[in-house]
């Protein structure tokens, strides 16, 4: 169940790293390291919550999925504000407004994608 759920983001990591390139291609404003950097970050954030995340929902705890998913989802969004006034402060002087928005969405892409894995292993583990 873990190598699936490995290999699941594992192949959403490649799928958004062909979508930043593309999107690189298409607009190539788009800093390529930037968004690289931020969907390897994110990576590392669902993975890191997804593993600290398990032992909760197996727990059985009623209301389980919901803090954990809520305090996983607040604690990415907090590291990806940080991330994005770090790109703001170092850029100062040209940095691409898009490029936010973009960062942005591969934090919501991780945050569905982590949601919907957790609550399927939730529902698995009633």
């Amino acid at each position: 169940m873990n190598k699936a759920i490995a290999l699941i983001f594992i192949g959403l990591l490649g799928m958004v790293f062909a979508g930043v390139y593309g999107l690189s291609v298409i607009n190539p404003q788009l800093s390529l390291s930037v968004m690289g950097y931020t969907n390897i970050f994110m990576f590392a954030l669902a993975m890191g919550s997804f593993v600290s995340s398990v032992p909760k929902l197996k727990s059985g705890t009623p209301g389980g999925f919901i803090r954990t998913a809520m305090a996983m989802s607040f604690v990415r969004l907090m590291l990806c504000m940080i991330a994005a006034l770090g790109y703001i402060v170092m850029n100062r002087d040209h940095f691409y407004k898009p490029m936010i928005f973009v960062m942005f969405g591969i934090y919501g892409v991780y945050t569905a994608a982590d949601t919907i894995v957790m609550s399927r292993l939730a529902r698995k583990s009633k």
